[in-house]
């Protein structure tokens, strides 16, 4: 279970990470649900477009990169997502 959206970032979802007994990357994975769930609060409490262009530009291609991820399930599953909320 994911408690923070910070927690991606680390390229983990919760997962053991250590030695031998470590997830493998190929078995880390998250519903889009699940991403959705986590990245829409983070969205709310945090300005996108800031003042610290290194910061607006992380955000960017944080938003960009949910929103691929997004795209990629709802295709799979053979829906199209809007361009635009």
């Amino acid at each position: 279970m994911i408690t923070q959206f910070g927690s991606l970032f680390a390229g983990h979802v919760d997962l053991d990470n250590e030695g031998l007994d470590g997830t493998a990357a190929n078995d880390r994975w998250l519903p889009d649900a699940e991403l959705a769930g986590v990245f829409h609060p983070y969205y709310k409490a945090h300005r996108v477009i800031t003042d610290d262009r290194r910061v607006t530009l992380a955000r960017l291609g944080l938003c960009a990169a949910v929103g691929q991820v997004t795209r990629n399930g709802l295709g799979l599953l053979g829906v199209s997502a809007p361009e635009s909320m």
